[in-house]
C-alpha cells in the first residue's frame, strides 16, 4: 500500500451563493438576504436553479453533508414560470414554456454531470418533474440522476462479502500515533459523499460500482486525510477493518493505535461465500470447521466460536449455520450447546473457562437400524472429556446433550467425574527445562528456541526417551476434526486422538508455551458405537509408527479403514500419516508417512471417498519458507521447514490412499483447518482463510516477524467453496 502526502479534509460549502450555476448570473438577480425563504417572500430563479439541481443530483444532500436538512424544494411549473419572464425566452406560451425547460437543463448540465458523478440517492426520485419533464430530463442524458438506477458510483454497504466473490489482495494502513481508538471514514478518490464509517473491531464491506484507484481516508482524531492505491475494477469489492496495536515508530513510542486492515475481493470462478466472519456475532474469532451435507442436500457449517481471544484456551462455543441453496447463503448464527454464560468459567479446567470444541457430525443413513437419519455431533468438552449431542429434524433442533463416560483414560483409582489432566505439565517432562518461557521480542528466547528445535534432532517417535513418556493418564483428548463416518456395517466410528502433555497457557500476548506444540505429540484412538450412538467403547491402542494426531476415516469397498491424519512435524517428516484397519476400526496398523505435505506444527486436514477406491483429501499445501527464522535453520544445517498454513489444496487418490496427486489449488494464501463433502458427484470445502501479517513494526517487532510462519495461524474468515466434481 502507499499512502499520499496528508491533506486537510475539505471545509463544507455555504448555500448563501451557489456558485454552481453562476453562468445564469446575466439574467437573474443573486439570492436575496434571507436565503431562500427570506421575508421577500419570495425565490429568486437563481436559487430555484440551484435548488433544482439540488433535487436533481442531490449535490447539497450528498456533498456538503445536508441530507434531511436541505432547503424546500420550488415545484417544477414555478421554476418553468420564472424562467418563462427571462428576456431570452420569446415567442408563444407553449414555445416559451418548452424555451423555458430547455433553459433550466442547459443551465443545470455542469451541476448534474458532476453529481452523476458524483452522487447517487438510493430511491429518491426527482421531485416535481412529470412524465413530460423526465422524458426531456431523460433526452439530455440526465434520466437517471436521483432514481437509484446506473448511477455510477453508488454505495453499496454490506456485512459480509457478497456471494461468489473471493479475497483478492491485502493492504495495512495505519492510523496516526494514538489516534482510531472509535473509528475509521473512507470513501473513493475525492468523492466525500460516498463516504463510510467503520467503528474499531467492525468490518464492512462496499461496492461502489465503478472503478477506483485510490481510497481516501481519516481516522478518529486525526486532523488530516490519508490516500492508499486499492486498484479496484468495475465490479470489485472492497472491505475494511479497524483494529488495535501498538505502534513502535520513531515518532510514537508504543501507543495503541488504530491498525486499519483492508482487502479487495473480486468474483470467483467457482461459487464461494463466507459464512463466519472473526469479530463477529461476539466471536473473537471462529477456528475448527465442519461441513455436513445432510441426506436432505441441507448445507451445515459449525466452527468453534472463540471469545476474547483466538486461543485454544478461550471461552469457545460450538455454533453453527445451514444453508438451504447449496452454501450459497446461511441463515443466522446458532449456538449448538447451551451452557449459561455464569456456568462457563466454573465448568472450565486449568483455570481456563470452558472449551467447547472438535466437533465431529456424522448423519445416519436413512435404512439404518437405529436412529435413522439422526446427526450425531459428538465432541469435547476442555479437550479432556467426550460428549455427544444429536439432531433428529435435519439440524434445526439439537438434544439429548450428554458426557459419553469413559471415553477418555484417567488416572487409577479416580473417579471419572473428578478425573482432570495435569495442568502444570510443561516440556521439562520431556527433559528440555525452561523452554516454555519463551518471549518471541527477546532475541535471547528466540535462539534459545531455535537451538531446542535443533537441539531435538531426532524424530521423536523414534526417539525412545521420548516414547517411553506415551503413557498413563490421557491430557489432552480430541475428536476429529471435521467428521465422523458410517460404515456400510451400520457402525459408528468417531476418528480421535490422544497425547500426554497438554500444553500451559499463554502467560500474556504474544507469549508462545512451547508445550502447546507437543499436545499434539499424539496418538489415534477409535470410539466405537453398534447402536447408532446409544453406546459407546474405546478401540485398542493403535500402533506407535509416526504418530496420529487430529485424523480423517472413509471406508474402502473392500471394507478397509483408512485413517489419514495429522502429523507433528516438529523435528519430525513433515508429511501426512496414514494407518488401516481391517476390522471395521477396532485396531489399526502403525502409521506411515504419505506424500501430502504439512507445515511447521502440522495442520488439520479432511478425508472423504468418492467413487471406487478414490479417496479425497484437503489441507495446505505451504511449499518453502523463505522467513528469517528458515535462514537461521538452514545456517545451523537444521532439517526443518518452517512454513505456516497456506496454499489450500484438494489431492486424489484413485487406488484407495495408496498416492495421491494434486486435484486443485483452492486458495494461494493463507489457509488452516479445512472440511470437505461431496454432494451429487460435487466437492465442496470449508475452510479457514487468513489474510497476510502486517510487515510494518506492529506490537512484537522484528523477532515476531522472525516467527511468523511457526506462530499459529489466526483465521479471518471461514470460506466456503465449490472445488468441482
Amino acid at each position: 500500500s502507499s499512502a499520499a502526502e496528508a491533506k486537510q479534509p475539505p471545509t463544507p460549502i455555504a448555500l448563501s451563493r451557489p456558485s454552481m450555476v453562476a453562468s445564469a448570473t446575466e439574467e437573474v438577480p443573486l439570492l436575496p438576504a434571507g436565503g431562500v425563504d427570506g421575508p421577500q417572500g419570495r425565490v429568486s430563479f437563481l436559487s430555484k436553479v440551484a435548488v433544482a439541481a439540488m433535487t436533481m443530483a442531490a449535490v447539497a444532500a450528498a456533498v456538503h453533508g445536508l441530507r434531511g436538512s436541505s432547503p424546500s424544494v420550488a415545484n417544477t411549473q414555478s421554476l418553468v414560470g420564472a424562467a418563462q419572464n427571462l428576456p431570452s425566452i420569446r415567442g408563444h406560451p407553449a414555445s416559451r414554456q418548452r424555451a423555458a425547460k430547455e433553459y433550466l437543463l442547459q443551465h443545470l448540465a455542469q451541476a448534474a454531470q458532476h453529481a452523476k458523478k458524483d452522487a447517487c440517492l438510493p430511491g429518491e426520485g426527482t421531485t416535481g418533474f412529470d412524465t413530460t419533464d423526465k422524458e426531456l430530463m431523460a433526452a439530455h442524458g440526465y434520466g437517471s440522476i436521483g432514481q437509484g438506477a446506473n448511477c455510477e458510483g453508488h454505495t453499496k454497504t454490506m456485512e459480509q462479502p457478497p456471494v461468489d466473490y473471493g479475497r483478492d489482495r491485502t493492504i495495512y494502513e495505519q492510523c496516526a500515533c494514538g489516534m482510531g481508538l472509535d473509528n475509521i471514514t473512507f470513501w473513493p478518490q475525492d468523492q466525500r459523499m460516498s463516504n463510510v464509517t467503520v467503528k474499531a473491531g467492525e468490518e464492512k464491506w462496499v461496492r461502489w460500482g465503478k472503478g477506483v484507484t485510490n481510497v481516501t481516508w481519516f481516522c478518529s482524531g486525526m486532523s488530516f486525510t490519508q490516500t492508499t492505491e486499492v486498484q479496484l475494477g468495475e465490479g470489485d469489492v472492497f472491505s475494511i477493518k479497524l483494529d488495535m496495536a501498538r505502534k513502535d515508530t520513531s515518532c510514537c513510542s508504543g501507543d495503541l493505535s488504530g491498525l486499519i486492515h483492508m482487502n479487495t475481493w473480486k468474483e470467483a470462478e467457482e461459487s464461494t461465500s463466507v459464512p463466519f466472519s472473526s469479530g463477529s456475532d461476539g466471536f473473537a474469532c471462529f477456528k475448527v470447521p465442519a461441513l455436513l451435507v445432510t441426506n436432505a442436500g441441507t448445507f451445515i457449517a459449525f466452527a468453534e466460536g472463540r471469545r476474547g481471544n483466538c486461543s485454544d484456551y478461550a471461552s469457545t462455543e460450538l455454533v453453527y449455520k445451514r444453508s438451504a441453496d447449496k452454501g450459497r447463503t446461511w441463515g443466522a448464527l446458532q449456538v449448538l450447546v447451551q451452557v449459561p454464560a455464569e456456568d462457563r468459567q466454573r465448568l472450565g479446567l486449568c483455570g481456563n473457562p470452558l472449551v467447547v470444541g472438535n466437533v465431529a457430525p456424522v448423519q445416519l443413513r436413512a435404512h439404518s437400524r437405529h436412529h435413522p437419519g439422526r446427526i450425531l455431533a459428538p465432541y469435547t468438552r476442555n479437550n479432556f472429556k467426550a460428549w455427544l449431542i444429536h439432531s433428529d429434524d435435519n439440524g434445526v433442533t439439537w438434544e439429548g446433550d450428554h458426557e459419553l463416560e469413559g471415553m477418555t483414560v484417567t488416572a487409577p483409582g479416580v473417579d471419572y467425574a473428578e478425573a482432570a489432566p495435569e495442568c502444570d505439565r510443561d516440556m521439562a517432562w520431556l527433559g528440555y527445562q525452561d523452554l516454555d518461557a519463551i518471549n518471541p521480542t527477546d532475541p535471547g528466547d528466540l535462539m534459545r528456541l531455535i537451538g531446542g528445535l535443533c537441539t531435538f534432532g531426532v524424530n521423536p517417535y523414534t526417539n525412545p526417551e521420548w516414547t517411553g513418556k506415551m503413557s498413563g493418564p490421557w491430557q489432552w483428548v480430541g475428536t476429529g476434526p471435521p467428521g465422523s463416518l458410517q460404515l456400510r456395517s451400520g457402525r459408528v466410528l468417531v476418528p480421535s486422538y490422544h497425547s500426554f502433555i497438554r500444553g500451559l497457557t499463554e502467560r500474556f500476548p504474544g507469549d508462545l508455551p512451547f508445550s502447546q506444540s507437543y499436545n499434539n505429540f499424539a496418538l489415534g484412538h477409535t470410539m466405537i458405537s453398534d447402536d447408532g450412538g446409544d453406546t459407546w467403547k474405546l478401540s485398542s491402542d493403535w500402533e506407535m509408527g509416526q504418530g496420529a494426531n487430529e485424523n480423517q476415516m472413509v471406508e474402502l469397498p473392500c471394507g478397509t479403514v483408512i485413517s489419514n491424519s495429522r502429523s507433528l512435524s516438529i523435528s519430525s517428516p513433515q508429511y501426512r500419516v496414514q494407518a488401516k484397519s481391517t476390522n471395521q476400526g477396532m485396531n489399526f496398523t502403525a502409521s506411515e508417512l504419505t506424500s501430502l505435505p504439512q507445515p511447521f506444527g502440522g495442520c488439520q486436514g479432511s478425508a472423504i471417498s468418492g467413487r471406487g477406491r478414490t479417496v479425497y483429501v484437503s489441507g495446505p499445501d505451504p511449499g518453502v519458507s523463505s522467513s528469517l527464522l528458515q535462514q537461521i535453520l538452514g545456517q545451523m544445517q537444521c532439517d526443518i521447514n518452517a512454513t505456516t498454513r497456506k496454499g489450500m489444496s484438494v489431492w486424489e487418490s484413485k487406488d484407495g490412499g495408496e498416492s495421491y496427486s494434486k486435484k486443485a489449488l483452492v486458495d494461494t494464501g493463507r489457509s488452516g483447518y479445512s472440511s470437505l463433502q461431496r454432494y451429487g458427484g460435487e466437492l465442496y470445502l470449508l475452510y479457514e482463510q487468513a489474510d497476510d501479517e502486517p510487515r510494518f513494526n506492529v506490537d512484537a517487532g522484528g523477532f515476531q516477524e522472525a516467527l511468523q510462519d511457526v506462530v499459529p495461524m489466526v483465521p479471518d474468515r471461514f470460506v466456503f467453496r465449490h472445488v468441482g466434481k
